[in-house]
Order: structure tokens, then C-alpha cells, then sequence
């Protein structure tokens, strides 16, 4: 009888450490299962955060594009503004070309009436 109690014994020992073992095993699963939890939960903020810096960035671009666009109008409208004030140079040249001759015409004119009224 003494050795089927040590077997007895020894079998509740092995049945002790077996249920120990998987009582880790299952704590262990469980931790591992919470951390993947965690992790899943951070991978989607990521995803989240990833997708609005990408909308942001689509954003800036558009503007980016729009602001060329305005430049290169302000640059026409500025070539088109120098081309308006060369123009008007020219204008001006001529019509004080003209403001002299009519000038020299007005001195020639009144030479001829003293010299007549002489």
C-alpha cells in the first residue's frame, strides 16, 4: 500500500506541476494576446494619423499649385504692365517731339509778325 501512495503521490506532484505549467502557458497567452490588443490599437491611431498627414499633404499641394498659378498671372499682368509704360514712353517722347516743333513753329511765327509789324 505505501507504494501506491508514493505513486499516488508522485502522480499529484506531476499533476501539480503540469496544471502550474499550463496555468503560465495560459497567463503568458493572455498577456501576449493583450499586448497584440495594445498594439493593434496603436497601429490603427498610426493609420488614422497617416491618413490625415496624407489629406494635409494633398491639401498643401493643391494650394501650392494654386499660388503658381497666381504667380505666373501677376507675372503676365506685370509684363503686360511694362509693355503698357514702354508704350506710353514712346507717347510721351513723341508728344514732347511734337510740344518742340510746335514750340519752334510758335517762334518762327512770331519772328514773321514782328518782322512784318517792322
Amino acid at each position: 500500500g505505501q507504494r501506491r501512495d508514493e505513486e499516488a503521490a508522485t502522480s499529484a506532484e506531476s499533476l501539480a506541476v503540469t496544471e502550474a505549467a499550463r496555468d503560465a502557458s495560459v497567463y503568458e497567452c493572455d498577456q501576449l494576446t493583450a499586448t497584440v490588443s495594445r498594439q493593434t490599437a496603436k497601429a490603427t491611431v498610426l493609420e488614422t494619423t497617416i491618413a490625415e498627414m496624407s489629406a494635409t499633404v494633398e491639401a498643401l499641394q493643391t494650394e501650392v499649385a494654386s499660388l503658381e498659378d497666381t504667380l505666373v498671372d501677376f507675372e503676365t499682368e506685370i509684363t503686360e504692365t511694362q509693355d503698357i509704360i514702354t508704350a506710353a514712353e514712346g507717347d510721351a517722347a513723341k508728344s514732347a517731339l511734337t510740344i518742340t516743333k510746335l514750340r519752334d513753329e510758335l517762334v518762327q511765327i512770331r519772328q514773321l509778325r514782328d518782322e512784318e509789324a517792322a
